[in-house]
């Protein structure tokens, strides 16, 4: 509906300009050729030169108030986007906050920790073969029975992408026994 200012106006203008040309023709009609020697007479009140001058005038008016709406109308979008900016800013600002938190929490339970390390180690091992290798190891070197217990876990997953299902099998015996 933003258009429609505009369509109006532009329904306007064609109306001025086919009464111009119908008065304008009617004229050229009826009346006789101006001397040479007399300049042409300014419209007067009762002229209908007069009053299509007026509604010109009108025109720019209408013109000028539909440039301002539009003007206006742009000015209220920009604004809101530029809240829907700021509101996104701030959710995730909170979201950030929500995982200082978290993380924090993770750091302060090394059970925990272990879990987000073992999660993520296809982030710093390629292979799955080099993941075992060094899972073994940290099984190894570890006493805390909970991340010995996680890292079974996680090799047991590994085993089994690697298709060394007998290996995986021990790793979950080894759980259920409680080594």
């Amino acid at each position: 509906m933003k258009n429609r200012p505009i369509a109006s106006a532009a329904a306007v203008v064609v109306a001025v300009l086919l009464v111009a040309l119908f008065v304008y023709s009617g004229d050229m009609l009826t009346a006789a050729p101006p001397e040479a020697s007399q300049p042409p007479e300014a419209p007067q009140a009762g002229d209908d030169r007069f009053v299509l001058n007026l509604q010109d005038d009108d025109f720019d008016d209408a013109a000028e108030e539909a440039d301002e709406a539009e003007h206006e109308e742009h000015e209220l979008h920009m604004h809101h986007r530029h809240l829907e900016v700021e509101r996104m800013e701030l959710e995730l600002q909170h979201v950030r906050l929500e995982l200082a938190v978290a993380m924090r929490e993770v750091a302060d339970d090394k059970v925990a920790s272990a879990s987000l390390a073992l999660s993520r180690v296809f982030e710093f091992v390629e292979e799955p073969g080099d993941a075992i290798k060094l899972l073994e190891q940290a099984r190894a070197d570890t006493k805390d029975p909970a991340i010995r217990r996680l890292i079974r876990f996680k090799l047991a997953e590994l085993f089994a992408e690697d298709d060394d299902l007998e290996a995986a099998q021990q790793q979950l015996q080894a759980l259920i026994k409680g080594e």
